[in-house]
């Protein structure tokens, strides 16, 4: 996911547009020309009486670009990069701009961002997020829809078993592979943490099925 991105998602001939919305109200909220990464964009934000905001940014540089979709809710997001019908040899060497500054700056809020069937943390490393870490953000949320945990005590958990891990590494060195995956484990729990309960009730079977999802 850097500037020069070395691969693109499969992009659509009529420049990423949305499928007819299922919230017949939705319009669009703004126009705007934005730069990212010394990449400028003309971009659309369509909203609605829903919680999911939609971004089309289409390059200027020879129609490439970006859309996304962003639940305000779970504080996550589905990416796509569009490829440009022609793509004229500047897009070619620079491609996009990276969509994790792009979201972190138009969505703030933002913690995760689905691309090309990878999660990425928005504001951390270029690397996709490992197995072990999302099924780590997956065993917090059910943490804190369980009602046993809030945030700060599921922070405190994750704590202890940090210890727990290095105390059994210092005593069992020939497993240090087996205590990594542990730790990307509860980087994931620690992460459900920071996204947050109110998110993560919002992201339960049950709350997707009500909004329709």
């Amino acid at each position: 996911m850097s500037t020069n991105q070395k691969r693109h998602s499969k992009g659509t001939k009529d420049g990423g547009k949305f499928a007819p919305d299922v919230n017949a109200e939705s319009t669009v909220d703004f126009r705007e020309t934005k730069t990212f990464d010394d990449h400028t964009y003309q971009f659309e934000k369509t909203e609605g009486e829903s919680v999911i905001v939609h971004y089309t940014l289409t390059n200027s540089d020879g129609g490439g670009g970006w859309r996304f979709e962003y639940d305000q809710l779970t504080r996550r997001v589905k990416a796509h990069g569009v490829h440009p019908v022609n793509p004229s040899a500047r897009w070619r060497d620079r491609g996009e701009a990276d969509i994790r500054t792009v979201v972190r700056t138009l969505e703030p809020n933002a913690k995760l961002i689905d691309l090309d069937g990878d999660t990425y943390l928005i504001g951390g490393n270029s690397f996709p997020l490992s197995k072990s870490t999302i099924s780590g953000i997956s065993t917090g949320q059910m943490m804190l829809t369980g009602g046993k945990f809030d945030e700060e005590g599921l922070r405190d958990y994750v704590a202890q078993q940090r210890n727990d891990t290095d105390r059994s590494e210092s005593e069992r060195p020939d497993m240090a592979a087996s205590f990594a995956e542990t730790r990307r484990y509860l980087d994931g729990i620690e992460l459900a943490a920071d996204i947050g309960s109110d998110a993560a009730r919002a992201g339960t079977v049950g709350a997707m099925r009500e909004r329709g999802l």
